[in-house]
């Protein structure tokens, strides 16, 4: 097994999910706040957290076609400087449980995060593959589909707990890059949403959107 890496408190987190749909890779990010209170190791406490809480919501609405085999976990030090420190992996099988077939790697669905302050800066976006086709109609998600990935949407909202379910250690939280794509702060989200009109993905990594 490889070297563990922690987080420091106050540190950042970020949570990559590696898929495969239709022989195309996936890469899905989500981006936390080590609000534990300690450090918090990648590989026994933030990975788990993350997947036994957020990806756990997640992967209920995505078709079966959408196979996952690696988490990989990314560290950052606290601000005012938060640098990456480095990351491991975490290797898995597990995947979407939507017994749907997915829609083409080319169309995704889109998860907006936002934050307090108005602008195109203080936004970010999740790209979700592998929609399942029994839950389109003429091009959107509707009716119960959509009430159910709105549903999802106040959950990945929420802290992610340890195995106890009784300490909050994962923060969601958006994080801000300059020019040159470092990270220079993290913002705590004010809520998800889920946009009802699917998207023509224009990326070479289906799933890849900060």
């Amino acid at each position: 097994m490889a070297l563990d890496l922690t987080i420091p408190t106050n540190g950042g987190f970020v949570a990559e999910v590696w898929g495969r749909l239709f022989g195309q890779e996936t890469r899905t990010r989500f981006m936390y706040k080590n609000k534990s209170g300690g450090d918090l190791s990648i590989l026994t406490e933030a990975v788990p957290g993350f997947l036994a809480n957020h990806f756990t919501t997640f992967r209920t609405l995505i078709s079966s076609d959408w196979n996952v085999w690696n988490i990989r976990g990314y560290a950052y030090a606290p601000l005012p400087t938060p640098t990456l420190l480095g990351f491991r992996d975490t290797p898995v099988s597990v995947g979407g449980s939507n017994g749907g077939t997915s829609l083409p790697p080319s169309v995704a669905g889109v998860l907006r995060r936002r934050v307090g302050t108005p602008g195109r800066a203080n936004r970010g976006r999740i790209y979700v593959p592998a929609i399942p086709n029994t839950s389109v109609s003429e091009g959107s998600l509707q009716g119960a589909v959509l009430t159910a990935w709105i549903d999802a949407c106040v959950d990945l909202g929420l802290d992610c707990f340890d195995e106890s379910e009784t300490t909050a250690i994962l923060e969601p939280v958006l994080m801000k890059r300059n020019a040159m794509g470092t990270v220079t702060t993290w913002q705590i989200l004010s809520y998800w949403d889920f946009d009802p009109i699917l998207r023509s993905q224009r990326r070479r990594e289906v799933g890849v959107g900060i």
